[in-house]
């Protein structure tokens, strides 16, 4: 199963997780209501975690549905929040800094002034076999006016598909052959 299949499958199935919790969260909440004794007191304690998850579950796969949407008329780039750096030290401390994951953020193509893709690998061994496994993650930092943003992809052909497109919109380095 490669790229696309597999999260279309991930997408249902955190869907279908957001569901379950909320159901789980509204019934645990019933239950808290309308029973006496100890079991009230711990559905009564977990039925708001239950629904606060679910609803966090369902805003992250809202906001991940559609990865990249390119605009070439408006000129603008959407994608999913979560890799924007904090610009100074007193952003950790703002909500909208933690909560950016929940997000979809839209910034003008134009804007980018440098793109660069790069591998990052990563090697550990495992404890069972005693073999080394490696784990490469592609990456896609963009630079400009709203700062620095870096992208995370698991295969390098989505990589350099976006990468391709924003270079190609942004006419930097060598021109692709347009047909």
């Amino acid at each position: 199963m490669r790229g696309y299949a597999k999260l279309l499958m991930l997408k249902k199935f955190m869907l279908l997780g957001a569901i379950i919790l909320g159901i789980g969260g509204i019934i645990a909440i019933i239950a808290a209501i309308m029973g006496t004794g100890e079991d009230t007191l711990i559905f009564g304690f977990f039925a708001p975690f239950l629904l606060i998850f679910s609803v966090m579950a369902f805003l992250m796969l809202k906001a991940n549905v559609n990865r990249f949407v390119i605009d070439m008329k408006k000129d603008t780039l959407e994608y999913p929040g979560g890799g924007i750096a904090a610009p100074s030290f007193f952003s950790y401390f703002s909500p909208a800094f933690w909560f950016q994951g929940f997000k979809r953020y839209t910034l003008t193509i134009s804007d980018i002034q440098s793109i660069k893709q790069y591998d990052e690998t990563k090697a550990r061994v495992s404890k069972e076999d005693y073999k080394v496994r490696t784990t490469t993650t592609y990456l896609l930092n963009m630079n400009g006016k709203f700062g620095a943003i870096p992208f995370r992809f698991s295969t390098e052909g989505k990589r350099d598909e976006l990468y391709t497109l924003i270079a190609q919109m942004n006419e930097m380095g060598s021109p692709i052959l347009n047909r």
